[in-house]
Parts: C-alpha cells; sequence; structure tokens
C-alpha cells in the first residue's frame, strides 16, 4: 500500500517558496536603505555634505619604496605601484552613511 502525505505536509514544505514569490515581483528603485525609505531623492545632484562649487584639478603626489614596471594593474607579468590598486576602481554602488 503506498504511503500518502497529508496535505498539511505539503503545504508546509510549499510555503517558502509560495511566499518568496512576491519577493520577485519588486519594482525597481533608485536606491535602497537599511531601513525605510532612502533619505535621498532620485534626482539627487550632490550629497548633502559635499560642496559643488569646491575647487577642482591640483595633482596627487605619493610616495613608494620599491620600483614599478607598469602602470597597468590588470596585467599579470609586472610590478605596479600598490597605490593603483585602490585607485583605478569605481564601485557600482556606494555606501552612504548619512542613512
Amino acid at each position: 500500500m503506498p504511503v500518502s502525505r497529508p496535505p498539511s505536509a505539503i503545504i508546509a514544505a510549499l510555503a517558502p517558496y509560495l511566499l518568496s514569490a512576491g519577493l520577485a515581483l519588486a519594482g525597481p528603485q533608485h536606491g535602497i536603505a537599511m531601513y525605510g525609505e532612502p533619505a535621498l531623492p532620485p534626482d539627487f545632484v550632490h550629497l548633502p555634505h559635499v560642496n559643488p562649487e569646491a575647487p577642482k584639478g591640483g595633482r596627487i603626489v605619493q610616495g613608494e619604496v620599491g620600483s614599478f614596471d607598469s602602470l597597468n594593474p590588470h596585467i599579470l607579468r609586472g610590478r605596479t605601484p600598490w597605490q593603483l590598486q585602490f585607485l583605478a576602481y569605481e564601485s557600482l554602488m556606494g555606501r552612504n552613511w548619512d542613512e
């Protein structure tokens, strides 16, 4: 005689899948926040603590002990300045510590 499962066991097994289906239907947003809505609107130009009229330009000078033979941090051969591994990448998302 085959063993049949009660309907409540089947419903309990499928409940996590059925309840999580609504998460896949969420619409696009301009940002995410830890709690509630994002503090900045979708069309913000600059962060509140940034001066948009700040002087632009200048140069940065950093010293390094040792030597390097390439400014390309993506090659396998050669030595790159260690500072470039931090300055050459832009993140797609950034944390706003004011949230």
